[in-house]
């Protein structure tokens, strides 16, 4: 079977009109609408339809849907695999029922369209790996491919584990930018998977402010210059600042006072502290704010509902959000809501502080 894509016209008539076809997907399909005059055909690549249509189930059947779907587009370029038009047009053919049985539909109308708009088509670039119900399945194997040290079921088996770790992983451009860095953070989380599993687990006290560090980390040519045991290194100095960052705030703070200042010397060698200093500073004087200004009014909100809680603290040092817009599309209503009432008076002066350090 030849791959096919729909067209622009074809595709973007659908996205427009998710509403009015939201009975069509929660009961029905879209074999009536989608005709030949909807896609174009690429006849020099094949999918292998056995394959394709053998994809089904929830959660705990994505790894195997993984090794099907690379199975079944084998020969696919990533060039062609970052076309939006792909991807949708399977996600309204061959793998609708399954699409639509592993992201189930919400009953709000206003949520089935959002849910929609996610998983049948791709409105961003995060889409690809992360929420296309097809592209996440392919480009997911893709990545893991890249790594010949690691049997790939294995490595799929860690990143599915847990939801939030994965995203962790593919959202990151840092580990998009070295494969031993990729590779190196695959390890341990495959360790952990076949372990205690508590860096899986415990997603605000160690996996984010792991990846936090993680993505600190420099530039792509110093990232590319990481060999494997390096990269493994780094790991294990980031293991040693994410335990130093759980101690009270007063301590990080003290530690934080008596850093060296960076050199301003040419980067001929690997850096070992100098990305984590620079982002410590921040940390520093957001860490200082909460201390003498927020913690000295109210000293007595429960630790999970401060503004700047560990997890709060981490999430704002790393997105560094500028304003209440950007504050608003970082953390989630979820994140937003646990926020106690009297400490959300905070968000601006924090945003502020951010903005302030960034304009140095």
């Amino acid at each position: 079977m030849s791959i096919a894509f729909f067209k622009d016209e074809a595709l973007d008539e659908l996205f427009e009109n998710i509403e009015v076809n939201l009975d069509r997907y929660r009961n029905g399909d879209f074999d009536d609408l989608i005709t030949d005059d909807s896609v174009h055909k690429f006849a020099e690549l094949s999918i292998n339809q056995e394959f394709l249509i053998s994809i089904y189930g929830g959660q705990d059947d994505d790894v195997d849907n993984c090794l099907k779907m690379f199975e079944a587009m084998e020969g696919l370029t990533p060039k062609l695999a970052r076309d939006k038009r792909l991807w949708s047009y399977l996600t309204h053919t061959s793998l609708f029922h399954y699409t639509r049985e592993r992201w189930p539909i919400p009953d709000d109308d206003d949520e089935a369209v959002n849910w929609i708009k996610h998983h049948f088509f791709i409105t961003g670039s995060r889409d690809f790996e992360r929420d296309n119900a097809a592209s996440r399945l392919w480009w997911t194997t893709f990545i893991c491919k890249r790594v010949t040290n690691i049997d790939t079921r294995k490595a799929l088996g860690a990143l599915f584990f847990r939801m939030d770790p994965r995203s962790q992983v593919l959202d990151r451009k840092t580990t998009a930018l070295s494969t031993n860095l990729f590779e190196a953070v695959l390890e341990k989380m495959i360790i952990s998977f076949e372990g205690d599993q508590k860096f899986l687990t415990d997603r605000h006290g160690l996996n984010r402010p792991f990846m936090s560090e993680v993505n600190a980390l420099g530039g792509f040519n110093l990232l590319n210059a990481l060999s494997l045991e390096q990269s493994r290194k780094k790991l294990k100095e980031i293991d040693q600042t994410v335990k130093f960052n759980d101690l009270p705030n007063e301590t990080i703070l003290n530690e934080i006072d008596v850093l060296e200042p960076e050199s301003s010397g040419h980067l001929n060698t690997l850096p070992e502290e100098k990305t984590i200093k620079t982002d410590m500073s921040l940390r520093q004087k957001l860490v200082k704010f909460d201390l003498e200004e927020i913690r000295s009014k109210y000293p007595n909100t429960d630790e999970n509902e401060r503004i700047l809680s560990r997890y709060m603290l981490f999430t704002f040092d790393d997105e560094r959000p500028r304003n209440m817009k950007e504050f608003i599309e970082v953390f989630s209503w979820e994140d937003r809501d646990g926020i106690s009432p009297d400490e959300s008076f905070y968000v601006a002066q924090i945003c502020k502080i951010i903005d302030d350090h960034l304009n140095l």
